[in-house]
C-alpha cells in the first residue's frame, strides 16, 4: 500500500523501516505519521487483517527507532529484535501485547543509530525453503 508519510517537522519520512513494524500477530506503526486521514484509516484496517493487533507507535517511538525492530522466527519461538533505545521507548501495556506473541531481544545500536538507522537497517530477511539433509 503506498502512502505518504512526513514527521512532526513536515519531512518526509523516506522509508517504511521508520515508521512500521509488522509481525505475524502484531504491527507496530506511527500512524500519525501517514499524512492522508483517509488513506491512514486504510492502512490501519489492513495492518489489523487477518487478527493482528495494532500497536500505535508515538513521534517519540518513532525518534527511538521503535518502527525499525524486525520480527524472527527463533528455534523457540518468534522474536522482536529492536535496539536498547527502541526498547527503553515502548510502554509496559506494549511490551505486554508484544510478550503475547515474541520475546523481545534488544541489542545496543548507538553507532548506527547516530547515522539514522537501527536494528532492521542490519538484518536481512531471508525467506528460502529449508535445505533437504
Amino acid at each position: 500500500m503506498a502512502f505518504a508519510a512526513a514527521d512532526e517537522n513536515s519531512v518526509a519520512v523516506y522509508h517504511t523501516n521508520v515508521l512500521m513494524c509488522i509481525g505475524t500477530d502484531f504491527a507496530l506503526i506511527g500512524a500519525d505519521l501517514i499524512t492522508d486521514p483517509a488513506r491512514r484509516s486504510e492502512v490501519m484496517e489492513r495492518m489489523a487483517q487477518p487478527g493482528r493487533q495494532v500497536i500505535e507507535l508515538d513521534q517519540k517511538q518513532i525518534n527511538s527507532f521503535v518502527g525499525n525492530a524486525i520480527e524472527l522466527q527463533g528455534r523457540d519461538g518468534r522474536l522482536l529484535v529492536l535496539s536498547q533505545t527502541a526498547y527503553e521507548a515502548l510502554r509496559p501495556e506494549q511490551i505486554a501485547n508484544i510478550e503475547k506473541s515474541a520475546a523481545l531481544v534488544p541489542l545496543p545500536m548507538p553507532t548506527i543509530e547516530m547515522g539514522g538507522g537501527s536494528v532492521r537497517c542490519t538484518i536481512a530477511g531471508i525467506h528460502l525453503a529449508r535445505r533437504p539433509d
